[in-house]
């Protein structure tokens, strides 16, 4: 069997590295890397989904780690409204990583190539000669979604020199109502990167600057330095539905939409996407079957997300202050990220 794979970001790379030996795999790029817009974050649970798909991964966020986050804090407008998480006391060795994503890529794409069966093309073949294509290209190829599904994300990387390990999540709802500030600091370049998301229906009614109210967050929060560089682009925070996943051709990835529609994190359902894919054999029953549940989570996510962006700011904070307990009790024993869930859809919901 020939499989050409349009992308060797992660979801790509993890097809051609979870490919049986008999299969042929042709990857195909040209565009800048990484494709889609990526803070870098990964929580430790992410961290252990993704290398448990081999040493390959392991090696790649080792690779390109940048800081190991020792502490947290989700953060409200009011005082009180604050989960404050801290490693040391959860025996963790760190709360999750930064990464530089593209050397996570060039990493991913090295231990490929490592393989036998796998080639990278200089030139773009008809895709009729080849047996299974798979779309693993980002937002480029994305189906089309509403203008709330979309996220308009900017982030500044900010030269502060030295740096705690410590990231920060705000949501201030003066600035974004449809979005959160996040602070993820690189403590091995002093460069502090501070970014925060906005619905494009939310932006195409406000008609807002996005660096102006990203500099205007930074005021705020007393962040000092360089804008050494400014980046934008788009995230899909959308219901995924199964139909995405094949549409003429296999889609991994943000090409199927697989991006938490409540978090932004999109690394390891790529991985996810690109390894399920590989060990079904390439059968389009099977690999749905095998996603079915990842896309059945993130209907759920989306509802969260639904509810957050509809929240006054006086609820938001409310809610914080109500969690705080539960981050701190089950940080060992549940994903970070599916602790508001039954809480929000039992009480707003």
């Amino acid at each position: 069997m020939k499989v050409l794979v349009l992308g060797f970001g992660p979801a790509g790379s993890s097809v051609a590295i979870a490919s049986p030996n008999d299969i042929e795999i042709y990857l195909y790029d040209v565009l800048e890397r990484p494709r889609s817009f990526c803070a870098g974050g990964l929580t430790i649970w992410d961290i252990r989904e993704i290398e448990g798909y081999g040493p390959q991964f392991k090696k790649a966020i080792n690779k390109a780690t940048m800081t190991y986050a020792k502490e947290a804090e989700i953060l409200g407008k009011s005082k009180k409204a604050r989960i404050y998480i801290n490693a040391k006391d959860h025996k963790l060795k760190s709360l999750g990583v930064i990464i530089n994503r593209r050397i996570f890529d060039l990493v991913l794409l090295k231990e490929a190539l490592k393989r036998n069966n796998v080639e990278v093309l200089k030139t773009r073949l008809d895709q009729r000669k080849y047996d299974v294509v798979v779309d693993a290209r980002g937002m480029s190829s994305l189906p089309k979604l509403p203008d709330d599904d979309i996220e308009l994300v900017a982030q500044a990387y900010v030269d502060v020199g030295y740096l705690e390990p410590k990231l920060a999540i705000t949501f201030w709802k003066d600035l974004s109502k449809t979005g959160y500030f996040w602070e993820f600091p690189e403590v091995k370049s002093g460069i502090l990167k501070v970014g925060f998301g906005m619905s494009l229906k939310e932006f195409r009614k406000r008609r807002v600057d996005m660096r102006k109210i990203l500099e205007k967050y930074m005021v705020r929060r007393g962040i000092s330095g360089k804008i050494v560089e400014y980046k934008v682009g788009r995230l899909p925070l959308t219901k995924p539905k199964l139909e995405y996943l094949y549409q003429g051709m296999f889609k991994v990835g943000t090409s199927a939409c697989l991006v938490d529609p409540l978090t932004g994190a999109g690394i390891r359902y790529a991985i996810r996407s690109g390894f399920m894919l590989a060990r079904s054999g390439f059968r389009k029953d099977r690999y749905l079957n095998d996603m079915k549940e990842t896309v059945e989570l993130f209907g759920k996510r989306y509802r969260i997300k639904k509810i957050l962006w509809q929240m006054p700011q006086s609820l938001v904070d409310k809610s914080l202050e109500a969690l705080e307990k539960q981050f701190n009790i089950l940080i060992d024993k549940i994903d970070p990220a599916e602790f508001p869930q039954s809480w929000l859809l039992k009480n707003f919901y």
